[in-house]
Protein backbone atom coordinates (compact mmCIF):
# COMPACT_ATOMS: atom_id res chain seq x y z
CA UNK A 1 0.00 0.00 0.00
CA UNK A 2 1.66 3.13 -0.77
CA UNK A 3 0.19 6.75 -0.21
CA UNK A 4 2.18 9.50 -1.79
CA UNK A 5 1.94 13.42 -1.16
CA UNK A 6 3.53 16.80 -2.36
CA UNK A 7 4.78 19.00 0.22
CA UNK A 8 5.51 22.85 -0.40
CA UNK A 9 9.16 23.74 0.16
CA UNK A 10 9.45 27.96 -0.38
CA UNK A 11 12.98 27.85 -1.65
CA UNK A 12 12.93 24.90 -4.12
CA UNK A 13 8.89 24.48 -4.77
CA UNK A 14 7.47 21.26 -4.06
CA UNK A 15 8.56 17.61 -3.25
CA UNK A 16 7.41 14.00 -3.51
CA UNK A 17 7.17 11.55 -0.56
CA UNK A 18 6.03 8.08 -0.82
CA UNK A 19 4.79 6.34 2.66
CA UNK A 20 5.29 2.71 1.98
CA UNK A 21 3.68 -0.55 3.73
CA UNK A 22 4.66 -3.28 2.51
CA UNK A 23 2.76 -6.35 3.26
CA UNK A 24 4.38 -9.05 5.70
CA UNK A 25 5.09 -12.13 3.18
CA UNK A 26 6.83 -9.72 0.40
CA UNK A 27 10.69 -9.37 1.13
CA UNK A 28 13.36 -7.36 -0.41
CA UNK A 29 12.03 -4.09 -0.76
CA UNK A 30 13.65 -1.43 -0.89
CA UNK A 31 13.72 2.19 -1.16
CA UNK A 32 16.48 2.09 -4.40
CA UNK A 33 14.16 -1.11 -6.38
CA UNK A 34 10.56 1.36 -5.04
CA UNK A 35 12.44 4.61 -7.31
CA UNK A 36 13.70 2.37 -10.06
CA UNK A 37 11.04 0.92 -10.42
CA UNK A 38 9.06 4.56 -10.61
CA UNK A 39 11.16 5.53 -12.91
CA UNK A 40 10.60 2.88 -15.33
CA UNK A 41 6.73 3.86 -15.24
CA UNK A 42 6.35 7.80 -14.22
CA UNK A 43 7.45 10.51 -15.74
CA UNK A 44 10.11 12.28 -14.50
CA UNK A 45 8.23 14.67 -12.21
CA UNK A 46 6.19 12.36 -10.36
CA UNK A 47 8.44 9.91 -9.22
CA UNK A 48 9.23 10.91 -5.28
CA UNK A 49 11.97 11.78 -3.69
CA UNK A 50 11.64 10.72 -0.95
CA UNK A 51 10.25 7.21 0.53
CA UNK A 52 9.37 5.94 3.53
CA UNK A 53 8.53 2.68 5.16
CA UNK A 54 5.61 2.30 7.65
CA UNK A 55 3.91 -0.31 9.55
CA UNK A 56 0.83 1.40 8.95
CA UNK A 57 -1.20 4.72 7.42
CA UNK A 58 -3.53 6.53 8.83
CA UNK A 59 -7.23 5.76 7.73
CA UNK A 60 -10.52 6.87 9.02
CA UNK A 61 -13.67 4.47 9.83
CA UNK A 62 -14.53 4.30 6.34
CA UNK A 63 -11.01 2.89 5.44
CA UNK A 64 -10.12 6.22 3.41
CA UNK A 65 -6.43 7.42 4.01
CA UNK A 66 -6.07 9.95 5.88
CA UNK A 67 -3.67 12.49 3.86
CA UNK A 68 -4.20 15.40 5.54
CA UNK A 69 -3.02 13.78 9.42
CA UNK A 70 -0.47 12.63 7.65
CA UNK A 71 0.92 16.04 5.82
CA UNK A 72 0.66 17.84 9.07
CA UNK A 73 2.45 15.11 10.33
CA UNK A 74 5.36 15.01 8.29
CA UNK A 75 5.54 19.26 8.13
CA UNK A 76 5.77 18.99 12.39
CA UNK A 77 8.51 17.02 11.55
CA UNK A 78 10.15 18.94 9.23
CA UNK A 79 9.90 22.36 11.45
CA UNK A 80 11.52 20.77 14.56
Amino acid sequence: MICQSSFFVTKSGEWIKAFVVVKEDVKGVNTFLLKKWCADRLAPYKIPQYIEFRDMLPKSKVGKMLRREMRSEELKKRST
